[in-house]
């Protein structure tokens, strides 16, 4: 399936979604500005300049299109001929400016939407502050461009939401062009929490023995995707970073940590798991 990269734009959101730990704001808030993103692009390119071809995500918790850099540091990826990059939105700027601005972008491979429900009251009830007429017109209009990235509508699978289908969806936006994905408001590779302890699951897509970082705004790396916390960093890109000998020394013994079942540094980790 190839590697992943998750570079954090900003964790600052303008929706207070209660699907979302965001909205506890567990670390300080800010952006990644322009020159900490060339510094972690560069590193990675130094380091094996075939990442251009793996998957380079500019989303984490939070809504990547507030950051002021965005745009620099999505143009900065262009010129240097990244093909597979995509970013997860909550669709409230994707107005008529950002659509044309999105679609002239080669190395765009997908934007994703977190729609979550395709009925009205359930989706502003998740996505708290957000207006389900607007997210879905800025979803139409983004089809219509017909850009050449894929786009995806994500669903998430609540008590509330466990009876939509994709169908649903088609209904709503009137077509199938789009991606339909479904996840679980809790899960751990692919897994809810019960399905993942009675498997032993030893690791995740993201987790400290993954080969390539989550790189939060401040350049703090994170062993999960899921982490919004300070709690479980291994090094920081900008001032130890990604591959120093602190840096994959820190995290090899987290992993090995975490293979042992011993969660004594992995308080996130022994929440999900234990």
């Amino acid at each position: 399936m190839g590697k992943t990269i998750l570079i954090e734009q900003t964790n600052c959101c303008n929706l207070k979604c209660y699907i979302c730990p965001n909205r506890f704001h567990q670390r300080q808030q800010g952006y990644m500005n322009f020159y900490s993103f060339k510094n972690i692009i560069d590193q990675l390119l130094d380091y094996d300049k075939k990442y251009i071809y793996e998957r380079l995500c500019l989303h984490g918790i939070g809504e990547s299109l507030l950051s002021p850099d965005f745009w620099k540091n999505l143009d900065y990826l262009e010129n240097k001929d990244f093909i597979n990059v995509d970013f997860s939105t909550n669709g409230t700027l994707l107005n008529e400016e950002n659509i044309i601005k999105l679609s002239k972008y080669k190395c765009l491979s997908c934007v994703k939407i977190s729609l979550n429900s395709s009925k009205k009251e359930i989706m502003e009830k998740m996505n708290t502050n957000s207006s389900f007429d607007i997210v879905v017109n800025n979803i139409k209009n983004l089809i219509k461009v017909s850009p050449k990235f894929k786009i995806a509508i994500q669903h998430i699978i609540t008590e509330d939401t466990k009876e939509e289908a994709q169908q649903d969806y088609i209904s709503l936006l009137e077509t199938n062009n789009f991606i339909f994905f479904q996840i679980d408001l809790y899960n751990f590779k692919g897994k809810t929490v019960e399905q993942a302890v009675k498997e032993k699951v030893v690791g995740c897509d993201m987790i400290f023995g993954g080969e390539l970082p989550f790189v939060h705004w401040n350049g703090d790396l994170a062993g999960c995707c899921n982490d919004d916390t300070d709690m479980q960093i291994y090094g920081n890109a900008l001032i130890d970073g990604i591959y120093s000998k602190k840096t994959i020394e820190n995290k090899s013994r987290l992993l090995e940590l975490f293979k042992k079942r011993d969660f004594s540094e992995l308080p996130l980790c022994k929440m999900c798991l234990s």
